[in-house]
């Protein structure tokens, strides 16, 4: 049993580093592709899920230091940074909404 959460663990970090890749490269070009557009929109839900690991519908900042270190990003004044530009409410809790609207926003 243990193996197989380790295997869902390793998915959604791979999950994690692709949506992340696809952002980088596609935000470019994106408000003129549907395509690009909606491949992310689609993908944003499954990216909240996996960074949200207590389930509880909200990301923790503890949560979104423990997604960059899986992403090999451990500088603790970055994600601060990061957490605190996306927390727009400053709750210090990032929600599936807020989470939405901060991405698309560039989109």
């Amino acid at each position: 049993m243990k193996s197989v959460t380790k295997i869902k663990s390793r998915v959604k970090i791979i999950l994690i580093k692709i949506f992340l890749f696809v952002i980088v490269k596609a935000l470019r070009g994106v408000r003129d592709n549907h395509e690009i557009r909606q491949a992310i929109l689609d993908t944003l839900p499954v990216i909240f899920d996996a960074v949200d690991t207590n389930g509880d519908g909200q990301i923790a900042n503890d949560e979104f230091k423990a997604y960059f270190e899986s992403l090999g990003i451990n500088n603790e004044k970055f994600t601060n940074d990061v957490f605190k530009e996306m927390d727009t409410n400053n709750d210090r809790m990032l929600s599936k909404d807020g989470f939405f609207i901060y991405f698309c926003w560039f989109l």
